[in-house]
């Protein structure tokens, strides 16, 4: 995945890109248990953590309990504490990812 984000879009002269939500809303919403920020997390990267998933353990019978285990450690770790700059999001489930597909504790 190295430097792509998960969220497609444009760039804008700002840095940031056409259609991307509110980072600090939707980590502010999980952090106060709102169960519709931990929904628009799942729609919002469902999709690239299972692409993600597949193309680094090919075809496994549990795929699901494995993208479920990566949202939990994100929630776990955004209610935590552990993302400090809401617009890091994509970099720590990234993490999050690479730690999880290479066994390591994702904390």
């Amino acid at each position: 995945m190295g430097a792509k984000r998960l969220v497609p879009g444009q760039s804008q002269r700002d840095g940031k890109r056409v259609g991307d939500p509110d980072w600090s809303s939707l980590v502010l919403r999980i952090r106060q248990h709102d169960p519709s920020g931990v929904d628009d997390l799942y729609s919002i990267f469902v999709n690239p953590v299972r692409s993600y998933l597949r193309r680094h353990l090919g075809r496994i019978d549990h795929l699901e309990d494995v993208v479920h285990d990566v949202f939990l450690t994100v929630v776990q770790g955004i209610v935590r504490g552990d993302l400090s700059e809401p617009n890091g999001l994509n970099g720590y489930i990234r993490t999050v990812l690479h730690r999880k597909v290479a066994g390591r504790p994702t904390t």
